[in-house]
């Protein structure tokens, strides 16, 4: 029998097709876990919002309003403040719970600058873990710290102990949404490729306006953490990765799976068509490093144009997304509302993409 080398993309679209329905469900599967991951990171927008308060005046602590003639006293800093109204000075509000009103606010803003410290490690971490010991893995991994920091971070009796969990999940982040658009975009066909990234995109969105809505029931920062939290989502290996790696076996009962469900068959040692040649292995694929990205004129143009675009959608989407409050109001309406406007820009993008 004479093969045809073909490569790995060819093989497997031409057999398996670019968007069955086993490519609809992992997809789906993959997807769902990026829901939890975007309400996991502007959860701390409804839960910090700042706390009304007064100062407490003196009558109200029974202390004299006069100095004595002292020639050595010290001024402390008023520390004693009502909160206004009294309904909202439950412990579950995070600014009654850790002291964080009047000259304490500063935590507010710290603690949510932990969870971007810990996504920038994550994204360093994931991204060289997922090439050398598969996305599975690095998937599975990261779920584990997000639901363990998510669990953790309820119990937390103190600001900076709530903030160390906070930057656990920061750095769970890329591991789950990252490495969810990768395999979503490598379960489909080419020509399916963007609209999948997009959809994820989407997800991301949903994960805001329920995070809105969730919000607005649980007024109580750790019943709204544990609403957050959800059991891991379990999918297939990445048939890609273990081809890359010459685990024929292993990708073989990934692909024959596929396979049932989309009502096709695939032939014996199909493998044994693949060009190899053209597939990357550790010995032939080269190594690039980051200063790769400025050899040349066309790449360094876009790696510079990227450097300079990535700061400022963040800082303006988070600076947005981060502060309900701003616009007066109901916090949670003003939350949904922001959040929604997410999915018709997507579709834009989808849109004008390649214009």
């Amino acid at each position: 029998l004479f093969w045809v080398k073909m490569k790995f993309d060819e093989f497997l679209f031409s057999y398996i097709g670019e968007m069955g329905r086993y490519q609809r469900i992992q997809f789906l599967l993959v997807c769902l876990p990026t829901i939890i991951v975007s309400m996991h990171a502007l959860s701390w927008s409804l839960a910090a919002v700042p706390v009304p308060f007064r100062c407490a005046s003196p009558l109200e602590t029974h202390e004299s309003p006069y100095l004595t003639n002292d020639s050595s006293f010290s001024i402390k800093e008023c520390r004693d403040w009502n909160d206004m109204p009294v309904a909202i000075s439950e412990s579950g509000i995070p600014g009654v719970n850790f002291d964080i009103s009047c000259s304490r606010g500063w935590i507010r803003a710290t603690v949510q600058a932990f969870y971007y410290v810990g996504q920038m490690i994550g994204s360093m971490v994931f991204g060289v873990l997922g090439d050398r010991i598969g996305r599975k893995k690095v998937f599975f991994i990261a779920i584990l710290v997000q639901i363990f920091c998510g669990l953790a971070s309820v119990a937390a009796p103190s600001w900076w102990l709530f903030a160390f969990f906070r930057a656990g999940l920061g750095f769970s982040h890329p591991g789950i949404f990252v490495i969810a658009v990768v395999i979503g975009m490598e379960l489909v066909g080419p020509q399916y490729r963007k609209l999948a990234s997009v959809i994820t995109g989407g997800f991301f969105a949903v994960g805001q306006v329920l995070l809105g809505i969730e919000g607005y029931f649980f007024t109580d920062y750790r019943y709204l953490q544990l609403a957050i939290v959800s059991p891991a989502f379990f999918f297939l290996k990445s048939a890609r990765w273990l081809v890359a790696q010459r685990k024929y076996m292993d990708a073989d009962k990934v692909l024959q799976r596929a396979a049932k469900i989309n009502g096709v068959t695939l032939p014996e040692n199909w493998w044994e068509q693949l060009d190899m040649e053209s597939e990357p292995n550790k010995t032939t694929v080269k190594k690039y490093k980051m200063w790769d990205l400025f050899k040349t004129p066309v790449l360094r143009k876009r790696t510079l144009v990227t450097f300079f675009l990535w700061p400022v959608v963040s800082l303006v989407y988070y600076g947005m997304a981060m502060k309900p409050n701003a616009l007066g109001g109901d916090i949670y309406i003003n939350f949904i509302f922001s959040a929604s406007v997410e999915i018709p820009a997507l579709i834009l993008v989808l849109m004008l993409i390649d214009r």
